[in-house]
């Protein structure tokens, strides 16, 4: 049997005790969050859009379907609905707006889903084609970046394959403040029309970016403003 005998150094001890303690601080890794919100009713989807407000990293998911009804100012005239900084994804449920287009405020996602317009106090049905029963309406993505993925757009029962939404790359005639990059990314979605420039009567001066892949459509053309007499091919 071996026994050891441990003895105290004291210049040992001197030297251990004299050498500063080293502590070394790891600063945590941020990931940005996506906060997912699950919306059944008007009044979840306007909540959700608040929160949106406040930060860009909000996905809603729609639980069933359900109506938006119309967007209205003091004077009872229906004004855009303003969606901005989310993405909106649910398995082919059906997210109907009633006579107010859509005002993009910031980048926003849409996918997967059915995403129907219905005119509301006559104003949103296209004169020019009211006797096909052709249906249009709006979407102003205001310089933003839209990307549709897998949307169906069809709108109304009873409306021809021409009733479809318009893409508007800046304003609308309202006054939402353009954010100057303007990108239309279309997956699998049909859509009427793309004008490049804006709907009111002033010029858009930033660049407009636009891809499709080859499951999408533009059944009209590709404009490049109200001026243009030609489309982009």
């Amino acid at each position: 049997m071996v026994y050891m005998k441990f003895i105290k150094n004291r210049v040992a001890i001197a030297i251990l005790y004299s050498i500063p303690a080293i502590i070394t601080t790891i600063s945590p890794i941020a990931y940005a969050q996506t906060d997912v919100i699950e919306v059944s009713s008007q009044n979840d989807f306007e909540r959700a859009l608040a929160l949106a407000t406040l930060t860009n990293n909000i996905k809603i998911r729609l639980a069933n379907d359900f109506t938006l009804l119309p967007k209205v100012d003091q004077n009872r005239q229906e004004i855009p609905w303003k969606i901005g900084n989310v993405t909106i994804d649910r398995a082919n449920h059906i997210l109907t707006v009633r006579g107010s287009p859509l005002d993009i405020t910031g980048d926003t996602v849409i996918r997967n889903t059915k995403l129907s317009f219905l005119p509301s106090q006559g104003l949103t049905l296209d004169l020019n084609a009211a006797n096909q029963q052709e249906i249009t309406q709006y979407i102003f993505v205001n310089g933003n970046r839209l990307e549709l993925d897998n949307v169906d757009t069809q709108m109304g029962t009873d409306a021809n394959k021409l009733s479809r939404p318009n893409i508007v790359m800046g304003s609308g005639t309202g006054a939402t403040k353009d954010a100057g990059k303007a990108e239309l990314v279309l997956k699998n979605t049909i859509v009427k029309n793309i004008l490049a420039g804006n709907l009111n009567s002033s010029s858009k001066q930033s660049n407009t970016k636009i891809t499709l892949d080859s499951h999408s459509e533009v059944l009209q053309g590709v404009y490049f403003g109200l001026d243009s007499p030609n489309n982009v091919t």
